[in-house]
């Protein structure tokens, strides 16, 4: 079994020193918002070989519009109808927001991508149907974890 130690976040750390403590992260920032390219090669170089990145899976594939969420930390909504987002729902719009996380996650090198559910992600018929249906339609290239956040599940 392998085990790495690392934190949700940099724990308030400047990468450098997250790095002398830790050879583990998750990063949350993807959750706000999916980073550019040549940030996520950046991040790579900075930490260097043998480091283990997971992430968060952007909050438009699983946050409606209207959450919270959106106002923090320079999240940016996606162009596009934005009743069309979030549930995890098998609309169009949430499987390229779900290539997107994918393309990423290859570029971080991850083996792991969280998807975070709202609190108002409840267990009912409907949005049981919709994580079923997204997932069985969608490449899984690394283990997902879902987190869910509501007490009927």
């Amino acid at each position: 079994m392998k085990l790495v130690i690392g934190c949700s976040g940099s724990g308030g750390l400047s990468l450098d020193r997250y790095r002398e403590q830790f050879r583990a992260i998750e990063m949350q920032s993807t959750f706000y918002k999916l980073p550019k390219s040549d940030t996520v090669t950046r991040w790579r170089t900075r930490m260097g070989d043998g480091f283990t990145f997971t992430m968060k899976a952007y909050q438009a594939l699983t946050h409606p519009y209207d959450s919270p969420t959106w106002t923090k930390r320079g999240s940016r909504f996606p162009p596009g109808n934005p009743e069309r987002f979030g549930s995890l729902r098998p609309t169009e719009e949430n499987f390229e927001i779900w290539e997107q996380v994918i393309h990423i996650g290859k570029e971080l090198g991850t083996e792991f991508v969280v998807v975070q559910l709202p609190p108002s992600f409840i267990n009912n018929s409907e949005n049981l149907g919709n994580l079923v249906a997204f997932f069985g339609s969608v490449e899984r290239p690394f283990t997902v974890g879902i987190e869910l956040r509501h007490t009927s599940w």
